[in-house]
């Protein structure tokens, strides 16, 4: 008899642990998803932030007569969903301490955003870009910029008009499958 009774409490404990373990584990899984995506999240915004903070005025020569500015978005002649393209130039980490210029094309295709960049600026080549996957999951992907107005303040656009000049900053905005929206703002010390 105290065994039949040391055998049901065993069990009824068991079966809380097992119902408590269980919801522990998946919960766990849970976050660990969410900071997957997270990490994938911050990582994209520091790529874009990268490639705006180095942008460079340095014109882009797509024929021979005609010029790209720095930023451009949203270009009929781009690739398909492509959001904005940038000429970025980092600076090099080798001994000759060179400057390594770049175009990057930020594109959304389906629920994915993609960084395309070319190691060439010129067009004449027609060189590949390399495609890279850097989020998955996106309803809707946009980069705006955005100029400071002594007369009318803060001026935001969702073309990069302004040819001459980097913008003031440029904003991010993200809205995700599951309906969360994300939003980064980046403040450029060049833009006027």
């Amino acid at each position: 008899m105290e065994i039949l009774i040391v055998v049901g409490i065993f069990s009824v404990i068991s079966a809380a642990c097992y119902s408590a373990i269980s919801q522990y584990i998946n919960i766990s899984e849970a976050l660990e998803s969410r900071t997957r995506m997270i990490q994938r999240l911050d990582r994209m915004f520091l790529l874009i932030d990268r490639d705006v903070r180095y942008a460079i005025p340095r014109s882009v020569r797509s024929d021979v007569d005609t010029l790209e500015s720095s930023f451009v978005s949203l270009n009929n002649d781009g690739l398909p969903g492509e959001v904005v393209r940038v000429t970025s130039a980092y600076p090099g980490f080798n001994e000759s301490g060179m400057v390594s210029v770049y175009r990057i094309a930020w594109q959304i295709d389906g629920n994915q955003i993609f960084r395309n960049v070319w190691g060439h600026l010129d067009n004449e080549r027609n060189i590949e870009s390399v495609s890279s996957l850097q989020l998955d999951g996106v309803t809707d992907f946009s980069i705006e910029e955005y100029f400071w107005s002594d007369d009318y303040g803060l001026q935001a656009s969702s073309q990069f008009v302004n040819e001459s000049q980097n913008p003031s900053g440029v904003r991010i905005t993200l809205l995700m499958e599951d309906g969360r929206e994300y939003e980064r703002i980046i403040d450029l010390a060049d833009g006027s």
